[in-house]
């Protein structure tokens, strides 16, 4: 992707334990395995990051939010006492304040992230069971789901006794995010497989209500490109709509078993999607175009819930809700694509040809084959596959690259031969010999030993027939020799003597 991209905070939902958390999301490196894990409190649900000091936050099912440092190699966690089992987090980072849902006590929590021990100043009012929870950065306006009561709570985060303000959504709302280009605020509703959205600028009734599917959880979005994103908790995909269009219809990008979490990175652009039941986390391009290729990286623990990156470290944090700790990934050097499928083979007008491309690079590469392909065959850019019944012969030149975000490309030109099928040698034709007749005797064998029937004496007077006949012949033959034989003999000149 070739855009500009600002880091900005997000929020995803953890919709089976009606958890929601808002991550402050930067320009990650693509890594290849979580390490860790980092105690914390018992069964960790989101994680926030402040960008500027690189402070993680994480919530949990207790009375306490776990802060560790994300500077350190090896970071010890120190609880900060909030007095309720939390939900969602969103990081406000150029404000240094982080906002903590507490659905029981139906509040948000606010903590200063930049205090020596971070410890909790206020707390504001909301609605009924706070869950999902978004800051617009640019504004510092917090937007707060709140599952219970179909609304959506709308306060200045920098303000010491905020007003708040109320907006009506769908049932159940959980997941929410923003746009920050449009300011657009998008709301999951879980009993109604949709999704709301309006103006977070004045939260007035400039909404609309878009047809989503079943299991609606997390929210995201790429402010670039204006696609949202929502997760499947059901099932094993994300949706995704375009906002910059009217009326969008929804598609799906298949990933691991119950999607929970979900984020956007838009210095990198992307997505990134915790598999609850599958212990990983998958991660796509959120500017691809078509279906884009998913990689999925084993967390190293259960029940990954919020994720987050830190900005300049690349480190990721996964929460693992079953459990009392969260997985960290490392910075890994982003690899550039390589090529490793080598020549394809020579194809045969006629007959089905198949070829896979393949590279190697992180993040994962995208292939595609341009030039002149051999007519028949095509291209699949999900499957990277060239296959399909070549119709003409010849030589054919196609161009192979493989692009990632890492910034590189690998290209390279194959001659592609398409041959006449070999032509199928005809036989020469093979003489006959002539069987000589052999005789059989009634009640005898054929030649080889096969028993002949004897004759049951039925054809006897025809046999006598035939003899009579037979004879007939004979005696009309030689009657006419005698014929012939007398004129012969009386025959001569006239007057002539014997």
């Amino acid at each position: 992707m070739t855009k500009s991209r600002i880091p900005r905070r997000l929020c995803f939902a953890a919709a089976v334990t009606g958890m929601v958390a808002c991550l402050a999301l930067v320009s990650p490196q693509t890594a290849q395995a979580f390490t860790g894990p980092v105690a914390v409190g018992n069964k960790p649900v989101a994680v926030g990051i402040d960008s500027v000091n690189h402070r993680v936050f994480v919530t949990n099912s207790t009375n306490s939010v776990s802060f560790l440092d994300g500077n350190s190699a090896t970071p010890t966690a120190v609880n900060v006492m909030v007095g309720a089992p939390q939900s969602g987090i969103a990081v406000d980072s150029a404000a240094h304040l982080a906002f903590v849902t507490l659905p029981n006590q139906n509040k948000v929590a606010v903590i200063d992230t930049a205090a020596a021990t971070p410890a909790l100043i206020r707390d504001v009012a909301v609605g009924s069971f706070p869950t999902g929870i978004a800051i617009d950065p640019s504004t510092h306006l917090v937007f707060v789901a709140n599952s219970a009561s179909a609304n959506v709570s709308r306060f200045d985060g920098t303000t010491t006794t905020p007003t708040v303000s109320t907006i009506g959504v769908g049932a159940v709302p959980l997941g929410i995010g923003i746009d920050t280009v449009s300011h657009t605020v998008f709301v999951s509703n879980t009993n109604g497989d949709s999704v709301t959205t309006f103006t977070s600028l004045d939260g007035l009734v400039t909404r609309s209500t878009i047809p989503v599917g079943p299991g609606v959880g997390a929210v995201a979005v790429d402010s670039p490109s204006h696609s949202v994103f929502v997760s499947n908790t059901g099932g094993s995909a994300v949706y995704r709509f375009d906002d910059s269009i009217p009326n969008p219809t929804p598609t799906t990008v298949a990933v691991g078993l119950h999607p929970q979490g979900i984020s956007v990175d838009e210095a990198s652009g992307t997505v990134y999607v915790s598999n609850l039941d599958e212990d990983s986390v998958s991660h796509f391009d959120a500017g691809a175009t078509g279906t884009p290729k998913v990689t999925t990286e084993a967390v190293g623990g259960s029940g990954p819930l919020g994720l987050a990156v830190d900005s300049s470290t690349s480190t990721i944090y996964a929460a693992l809700s079953k459990g009392t700790a969260v997985a960290r990934l490392g910075a890994v050097t982003p690899q550039a694509p390589s090529i490793t499928s080598g020549n394809p083979p020579a194809a045969t007008v006629g007959a089905p040809y198949s070829f896979t491309f393949t590279a190697t690079g992180r993040p994962v590469p995208t292939i595609s084959v341009t030039g002149t392909i051999p007519p028949g065959l095509a291209f699949d850019s999900v499957t990277d596959v060239l296959s399909g019944t070549p119709t003409a012969a010849g030589s054919y030149t196609i161009a192979v690259s493989a692009s990632s975000l890492a910034g590189t490309t690998d290209s390279i030109h194959y001659i592609l031969t398409a041959n006449l099928p070999t032509p199928t040698p005809i036989p020469s034709p093979t003489s006959t010999a002539t069987a000589t007749p052999t005789s059989v005797t009634a009640g005898g064998s054929l030649p080889g030993g096969k028993a002949q029937l004897a004759h049951t004496g039925a054809d006897e007077p025809l046999r006598g027939v035939l003899a009579a006949s037979a004879l007939g012949l004979l005696a009309a033959g030689a009657a006419s020799a005698l014929l012939v034989t007398r004129r012969r003999r009386t025959t001569g000149t006239p007057g002539a003597r014997r």
